[in-house]
């Protein structure tokens, strides 16, 4: 597939990302392929989010204000990774088993997943 083909800004970034690791970074040891991970889970949570925000009306409220959330932490918005904590600790069905680990880090991962 060309990049020509593509109509998507956000699959027009994905390609290049993949073609720029395909191209220059899959046989060095020094990239780093949890960061080209990230960038195309990011692109991923725009994705979402602007499939959601297109129909917003579609779906639960509770689901569009978690997937804003999820897309403020992954873009590294100030404030973001605290307000999804304390959404998450506020949710009426939040389990008891479903303890949140403090650390940002954690936070993306179980965010990712």
């Amino acid at each position: 597939m060309a990049r020509d083909q593509l109509t998507s800004e956000l699959d027009k970034q994905e390609f290049d990302i993949l073609k720029k690791y395909k191209d220059h970074g899959m046989n060095d040891p020094l990239v780093d392929v949890s960061l080209i991970m990230e960038q195309i889970d990011k692109i991923q949570v725009l994705r979402n989010l602007k499939m959601i925000e297109e129909n917003e009306s579609a779906y639960d409220p509770e689901l569009v204000r978690y997937e804003k959330l999820k897309a403020r932490v992954l873009l590294d918005e100030p404030g973001a990774y605290e307000e999804l904590q304390q959404y998450m600790q506020n949710r009426s069905y939040h389990k008891n088993y479903e303890k949140i680990d403090p650390s940002e880090e954690t936070i993306k991962q179980k965010v990712l997943f």
